[in-house]
């Protein structure tokens, strides 16, 4: 994941931060999680919206854990409206 995260894909970017995050496969770093979750967030990856949330929610910034929440959920929204197969969706009704 590593490989494709560097190359730009920004779903290898939301696995490897799941990797990060829970330290599973490569060292737990949550920072190194976090960059990776910004990444796919800014490609439109609505999960990671969720995942950036968990990790504000654990730093106790429970405003902009909502805040995340709520963005993620309207993206997958959208997203789900306009194209169902859209890849961004993650298997999301598969």
């Amino acid at each position: 994941f590593q490989k494709a995260y560097q190359g730009g894909l920004p779903d290898a970017a939301v696995y490897l931060g799941m990797m990060y995050q829970s330290g599973v496969g490569v060292e737990q770093n949550v920072r190194e999680a976090q960059r990776c979750f910004d990444f796919a967030a800014s490609k439109d990856y609505f999960f990671a919206y969720f995942k950036l949330a968990r990790i504000e929610f654990n730093e106790r910034r429970f405003m902009k854990a909502a805040w995340l929440c709520v963005k993620g959920w309207y993206l997958g929204l959208t997203l789900s409206r306009r194209n169902p197969s859209d890849p961004r969706l993650l298997g999301v009704g598969k």
